[in-house]
């Protein structure tokens, strides 16, 4: 092997594992960091909404009890990324120092496709972001959903500054004992989301990023 191709073999190696890198890492400097927030909407599908609970027992009712704060439930039943693009004034209207976004599965369940979907979600970030939200970023990451798909979006996140807070339903799927049906919670499911939401966030806030 002459030395050009040597220089080739070692560029690819290092641009292979910086971009392994890049993937992997968690931890990203986010847009619009409050160390405290006193205004928080939950904005997004079913899951937000709380389809499945008890009446106040949605995810964002246990946060708004963890926090001490009311959380505006905006979730709506059916919801896609793009059909939430045309609610945004409603929340915009809020002026929340924090949003949390809960939007993709329906979009899976209808077949969109993934550069749509990630389009719609960075048009959403970026309009709550201009207005000085910060914002998070619930992944549900069902069983049937490929990584690709998962890799999308926490790249989208990444790259726009926004706090993702990974598998929130992680032991949920499929457990008869947490679901209601195939796709939504329990309120003890429910509150098992709440409080890994509310460790990232405590996590991120306390970061200083």
């Amino acid at each position: 092997m002459n030395l050009k191709s040597i220089v080739i073999l070692v560029a690819c190696v290092l641009a292979f594992i910086f971009l392994r890198m890049k993937h992997e890492k968690d931890d990203w400097p986010i847009k619009n960091h409050r160390s405290n927030i006193h205004s928080a909407v939950a904005f997004g599908d079913s899951l937000t909404r709380g389809e499945g609970s008890q009446v106040g027992r949605a995810y964002p009712d246990y946060l708004s009890k963890m926090f001490g704060l009311r959380f505006v439930n905006l979730g709506k039943n059916g919801d896609t990324s793009a059909s939430a693009k045309e609610r945004l004034p409603a929340v915009l209207a809020l002026t929340p120092d924090i949003v949390i976004i809960t939007l993709g599965g329906n979009d899976l369940l209808r077949k969109t496709s993934r550069q749509k979907t990630v389009a719609n979600l960075q048009f959403i970030f970026r309009a709550l972001q201009k207005e000085g939200a910060m914002v998070a970023y619930a992944a549900i990451d069902p069983p049937f959903v490929d990584d690709d798909w998962v890799a999308a979006i926490k790249d989208t996140c990444r790259d726009e500054g926004v706090i993702y807070i990974s598998a929130i339903m992680q032991g949920i799927w499929l457990n008869s004992s947490l679901m209601v049906d195939r796709i939504h919670p329990n309120s003890k499911g429910y509150k098992m989301i709440a409080e890994r939401v509310y460790r990232q966030l405590e996590k991120t806030m306390k970061s200083g990023k």
